[in-house]
């Protein structure tokens, strides 16, 4: 969905400024122990290998622009790492665009960094920002240079008022620039906190569309997660409802159901 954000938000000639509140690593290895006890990555970038070495055969603009991001950090090397959130952006920034990259622990932010030096020779200068902070604070640096701001809020949800948080970063973001694109990611646990929460989104003067993709479940695996969009772009939710069938089909071709897209106050 950050890919169909970017691509979406970034068709207007005026530069953005691109926001994160954790960033984390930025890359990813499928080799990794990690990756490869949990299995994330047979049952889910794995399943798209096909695909990301010849992305002409999606037929959806939005997925076929994520999948030439995969292709672009493996190069032509064989599928073996997966892009960060910040990654992803930096891909689809255009000239004149900036990154703000918030990440609160310091080996991370200098994992983050030396990653992304690794496909951006930008940094100095100042394409892309970091601040080691708690990614909350994010609108203590409001209003951005560009003003038009993209920004995904994408918390481990380790705290148990994270969804509060959520709540009044939106809120002070609205306030200090009211036209911004808002993107919270949320793992779909508990039904009823994700519910709530998207009923709040859904009563803020201003447009969102909340999506849920499931996959099915498996012991000891997140199944579920959920994205909201304040202010998405124009022609976005139509664009990601298509994505999300395309790439049903290869995540989960047997789930008749395996996503939802819900928009108020367009």
């Amino acid at each position: 969905m950050l890919c169909s954000l970017l691509r979406h938000y970034g068709q207007k000639p005026k530069p953005f400024t691109y926001l994160e509140t954790h960033s984390g690593e930025g890359l990813y290895l499928l080799q990794h122990q990690h990756a490869q006890k949990t299995g994330e990555a047979i049952s889910g970038i794995g399943l798209l290998s096909d695909v990301i070495g010849h992305p002409e055969k999606l037929k959806n603009e939005d997925l076929r622009a994520f999948a030439m991001a995969v292709a672009e950090i493996n190069r032509d090397r064989p599928l073996s790492r997966y892009p960060g959130s910040p990654l992803f952006a930096l891909l689809f920034l255009k000239e004149g665009c900036k990154a703000i990259l918030c990440e609160r622990q310091e080996d991370i932010l200098l994992s983050l960094r030396r990653n992304i030096k690794l496909f951006d020779h930008d940094l100095s200068a100042n394409r892309v920002t970091f601040h080691q902070r708690d990614g909350y604070e994010l609108s203590a640096l409001f209003p951005t240079t560009p003003a038009r701001a993209l920004m995904l809020v994408d918390p481990p949800f380790e705290r148990p008022d994270e969804f509060n948080a959520c709540k009044k970063l939106i809120e002070d973001t609205l306030i200090r620039m009211p036209s911004s694109v808002i993107a919270v990611w949320y793992p779909c646990k508990n039904k009823h906190e994700v519910t709530r929460f998207e009923r709040y989104c859904g009563r803020i003067e201003a447009s969102a569309a909340s999506i849920r993709f499931s996959v099915l479940p498996k012991p000891g695996r997140m199944s579920s997660c959920g994205m909201t969009i304040i202010n998405p772009p124009y022609g976005f939710a139509k664009s990601a409802e298509a994505a999300l069938q395309e790439l049903s089909s290869y995540l989960c071709p047997t789930h008749k159901s395996p996503f939802s897209i819900d928009q108020t106050n367009e």
